[in-house]
């Protein structure tokens, strides 16, 4: 199958589980109007002078009145999804706080572009074979993915300012490429992703770092690894510390959390009762369910194709790095932020199963495993359309 024909094939795909989603009152929320930290910030961005705002951001307007920023995103994050919701307002006659609700349909079709890079091929075979059976499984395995409630909910119910997305799936894709590379090639797809990361959030690169040294064939920091990992945090702390330098030029006071309150070393029980509150004690919305029925559907298809289980909880265990360290680090951020920070462990998850899935030679299948995973792939999606259902029931 041609290249052409196989992205035509998947955004039909993808337009045909979006239409489903739909359904389940997503279209409804997605045009509805929300007061959030994007739409006051940009809104103060696109009606002042840059000497008036120096590309800070602020949680409601309340915060201009009283010189007050919020310095906890960098200007390149904030830059770039000005300029996505700009395009977005210029195309759609929409205002912030509505575009930036579109934001959660770029993130989502830039997760399927990613498991199609690194499953190109087994994806490429099944379609060429133009067997009815193998294309339900292309369609079933995309619906698990989009159906996912996470992505849904956090953006259009809680919070559009989410960068967990996008950076796990750089740890996703690390993950089942980093080992297969030479090298030289190695060191470049980690300066380009720690870049990447570094524009973010700063507090990344420590997983980064355990990520890129996870990868080596032995405990030692290489030359090029250690110009790499300093090359990646100088720019990493002069991103995060340039916000305050223009807080201080603005003569703004800076009302970010800081590392003692997201921590839970202030000693506060409000949020955080134990270390292991984030899952026991989530101060708002948790999708464990969501968790089980993923964590079930890796297990049972790992058992039932006897295959390398080394290989498939090596990369796991990459991928839910920066989730274990966050967790760890800033329980308390979590505990209170649940809907944020799992993308952290559902993400990983979800690309995973969909990975080992996709690696499966289904013409090996017996009839019998065939007709399990696909009562699997029922059993996921419709658990997933459920959960979405009722999040907006009264939307």
């Amino acid at each position: 199958m041609k290249l052409f024909k196989l992205y035509l094939f998947l955004i039909v795909l993808f337009v045909f589980w979006i239409l489903i989603i739909w359904n389940t009152k997503v279209l409804q929320a997605t045009f509805v109007e929300r007061d959030t930290f994007f739409s006051n910030t940009f809104h103060w961005w696109s009606t002042t002078k840059i000497s008036d705002h120096y590309f800070l951001g602020i949680i409601n307007k309340d915060y201009i009145l009283n010189n007050q920023a919020y310095t906890s995103y960098t200007v390149q994050a904030l830059l770039l999804n000005y300029g996505v919701l700009s395009l977005f307002n210029l195309i759609s006659g929409k205002s912030y706080e509505v575009t930036q609700n579109f934001l959660v349909y770029p993130l989502q079709f830039l997760f399927l572009l990613m498991v199609v890079a690194t499953r190109y091929n087994q994806i490429k075979q099944l379609l060429a074979t133009k067997n009815i059976l193998h294309l339900i499984w292309i369609f079933l395995i995309l619906g698990i993915l989009l159906t996912n409630p996470l992505p849904w909910i956090s953006f259009l119910k809680y919070s559009t300012e989410n960068f967990y997305f996008l950076l796990v799936l750089i740890f996703c894709f690390i993950s089942v490429t980093a080992k297969t590379l030479t090298e030289q090639k190695r060191d470049l797809l980690f300066l380009v992703s720690g870049v990447v990361i570094g524009s973010f959030f700063i507090v990344f690169l420590v997983p980064w770092i355990f990520l890129y040294i996870y990868c080596e064939s032995r405990i030692y920091l290489r030359k090029k690894m250690l110009a790499n990992i300093s090359i990646v945090c100088f720019y990493g702390i002069i991103s995060y510390l340039f916000p305050f330098l223009l807080q201080e030029l603005i003569g703004f006071k800076n009302v970010s959390s800081g590392f003692l309150f997201r921590s839970g070393l202030d000693g506060s029980s409000i949020y955080l009762k134990s270390t292991f509150s984030p899952i026991l004690h989530a101060a708002s919305e948790q999708h464990f369910g969501n968790i089980l029925l993923l964590s079930f559907g890796l297990i049972s298809t790992t058992y039932i194709l006897k295959s390398n289980c080394k290989y498939t909880l090596d990369r796991l265990i990459m991928s839910l790095i920066p989730g274990i360290f966050i967790f760890v680090l800033i329980p308390q951020h979590c505990t209170i932020h649940m809907y944020m920070f799992e993308f952290l462990i559902i993400t990983p998850l979800v690309f995973n199963l969909i990975y080992q899935l996709l690696s499966i030679e289904i013409s090996q299948l017996s009839p019998k495993k065939y007709v399990f995973f696909v009562g699997l792939f029922l059993l996921l999606i419709m658990g997933q359309l459920v959960e979405i259902s009722k999040s907006f029931l009264n939307w």
